[in-house]
């Protein structure tokens, strides 16, 4: 089982993609900001990370560089999500 890190500052998106990693085999790793995903990163070592893009106190882009910049074969996706209400969509 490899360690994946995810993370994301919604509560219900880093539970679904923790439950996700876990389904296909894998060890989750989650974190709900920035600071706290590069803590797991550095103490844990996961092979491969899903961060969300804006999250507070360190965004998903500095999390990624600093990530690659220590290990250079770590997978990231970055992800992003956005809500539209649909009241203002025609």
């Amino acid at each position: 089982m490899a360690k994946v890190l995810v993370a994301d500052d919604d509560p219900q998106l880093l539970q679904l993609l923790a439950a996700f990693v876990q389904q296909l085999g894998h060890t989750p790793l989650s974190a709900a900001e920035g600071d706290a995903a590069m803590k797991l990163f550095e103490s844990d070592g996961p092979v491969a990370a899903i961060v969300d893009v804006n999250m507070p106190r360190v965004a998903g882009q500095v999390v990624c560089v600093k990530m690659k910049r220590k290990n250079p074969n770590i997978g990231v996706l970055l992800i992003s999500g956005v809500f539209v209400d649909p009241a203002f969509v025609e």
